[in-house]
């Protein structure tokens, strides 16, 4: 098994660091330890993979394969809406939840957007999960009533890739929140908090592919 990261750690596990309800370390693993006794770890970058004499290039070495398993995923792209990276906070990172929890400590009150700027986008019910959780997160602490949430999306319905039951089901979870779904801009002007900014904006910025 080849990977860039020695741990592994479960995605839905960046809303509880975002929130301060688990560490990094309490949702993640060791690779090796989760693997299977005979099973190789190689912690490294996958440079080139070679069909003809089927071998993978590591940089530092090569290594032959009979069977190949390719689970490639994507990277995160903030430059693909202007100004996105440098105004708002992500949780679709480890470091960026942690950053973001940071940021939630010191809020007091104001406004909270959540941004949906590009589609396709990994795992889509993670902005409305966290909307719902921030929710609730603000009630325990006595600052629902000071606290605003709203959604920009360019989706015409939440969750459109799991069925419009599911998009209708959404829409009700966040009929019943103190939740605004608005069109969402195009670009971020991080000075005067406009478009996004607000007091607090996330991003989930369209992937790109490996």
């Amino acid at each position: 098994m080849i990977d860039q990261n020695p741990r592994f750690y479960v995605g839905a596990g960046k809303t509880w660091i975002m929130l301060g309800e688990r560490t990094y370390e309490q949702v993640s693993q060791s690779r090796l330890a989760l693997l299977a006794p005979g099973v190789r770890f190689v912690e490294a970058k996958v440079q080139n993979i070679g069909l003809s004499d089927r071998t993978v290039s590591l940089g530092s070495e090569s290594l032959k394969w009979d069977f190949l398993v390719i689970a490639l995923g994507a990277d995160l792209n903030p430059a693909s809406v202007p100004g996105l990276a440098e105004a708002a906070h992500t949780f679709y990172t480890v470091e960026g939840a942690q950053r973001l929890k940071l940021a939630l400590e010191r809020f007091s009150g104001g406004e909270v957007a959540i941004l949906i700027p590009k589609v396709p986008f990994k795992c889509p019910p993670a902005p409305y999960e966290a909307a719902l959780l921030l929710h609730q997160a603000f009630e325990r602490r006595g600052i629902g009533s000071k606290a605003r949430l709203s959604i920009h999306t360019v989706e015409g319905t939440p969750m459109a890739t799991a069925g419009p039951e599911m998009g209708q089901y959404i829409k009700g979870e966040l009929a019943e929140s103190p939740l605004i779904r608005s069109p969402q801009e195009s670009q971020v002007k991080p000075p005067a908090k406009r478009s996004t900014g607000r007091d607090i904006a996330f991003w989930k910025p369209a992937p790109t592919a490996h």
